[in-house]
């Protein structure tokens, strides 16, 4: 019998530690006969660049997007986080369009002491929006639900900075028009997640301003924008002033210009190095 108890324990303790090296294992990606081809567990499928969801075996979620890994990426490194949300004309399944006006992206790309940044591009559906409201009224009530397209891009965004060497106080938000109310969105519910936001040509709910008066916050918008109003932006600056924002609020004011202003804002070198500044 004391035999018998013996081999049973010997049987298992094998068990158990086939059991934690399978744990160790790589993920397997690319199925194949052999078994696949494994996945790096630093970069977990990642390639430096843009990864595209569509067209690489990585993980899928409800809406397209891309992701960028800087090159030599390391785990021994904390790398800042920006999450790019495009406007209401980059809607899709492409998982392309919504570089359309993404600027602020090579902006940070082609800069040598900045181009160490992990940056996330979700595209949302042709027939949802990332925020549910008048875009034209030039402010919403926030909903008690977030769109479904939004709460898709921001389980892509966790996913990857759970995964990832992310510095959780350096997580940026970049919007423009629709990805706009849709940053507004995004520090209201989750107003401890984010170093700052910018905010192009989009507006957010004014009864909401004690909440985010406290993140540095950067609104862009165009006095002769007829698609979604300048006075919304200036409401809201003035509302954030109002509630002891200070300087954590600045509003740029482009005079004569329309909604299309992105180009401009996504390529400025003082936009992209006052968000790299910014932390929690």
């Amino acid at each position: 019998m004391r035999k018998i108890i013996i081999v049973l324990f010997c049987l298992l303790m094998v068990a158990c530690s086939t059991n934690n090296n399978g744990n160790n294992k790589k993920p397997p990606i690319n199925k194949q006969e052999d078994g696949g081809i494994e996945v790096d567990n630093i970069t977990y499928g990642l390639e430096a660049g843009w990864n595209d969801s569509l067209k690489k075996d990585i993980e899928q979620f409800g809406i397209p997007y891309q992701i960028y890994l800087p090159e030599n990426y390391s785990q021994d490194k904390e790398y800042p986080v920006l999450f790019f949300l495009h406007g209401n004309g980059s809607r899709g399944t492409d998982n392309f369009s919504q570089f359309q006006n993404a600027q602020i992206c090579n902006t940070f790309i082609s800069n040598d002491e900045q181009k160490d940044i992990i940056m996330i591009a979700p595209q949302c559906d042709k027939t949802m929006q990332w925020v549910e409201a008048d875009h034209t009224a030039g402010n919403y009530i926030l909903q008690t639900e977030i769109s479904y397209c939004l709460q898709e891009a921001l389980n892509i965004f966790d996913y990857w900075t759970d995964k990832l060497s992310c510095d959780n106080n350096r997580f940026y938000l970049f919007g423009n028009s629709m990805g706009g109310f849709a940053c507004y969105d995004l520090i209201c519910r989750y107003e401890d997640k984010w170093a700052c936001a910018v905010v192009v040509a989009g507006c957010g709910d004014l009864n909401k301003v004690d909440i985010i008066k406290n993140i540095p916050l950067w609104i862009h918008h165009g006095t002769a924008d007829t698609l979604v109003p300048y006075e919304g932006s200036l409401k809201m600056y003035e509302a954030l002033k109002a509630v002891g924002a200070n300087d954590n609020v600045t509003l740029t004011t482009y005079e004569g210009e329309g909604h299309t202003i992105f180009k401009e804002v996504g390529m400025s070198k003082e936009v992209a190095d006052w968000i790299w500044k910014q932390q929690k």
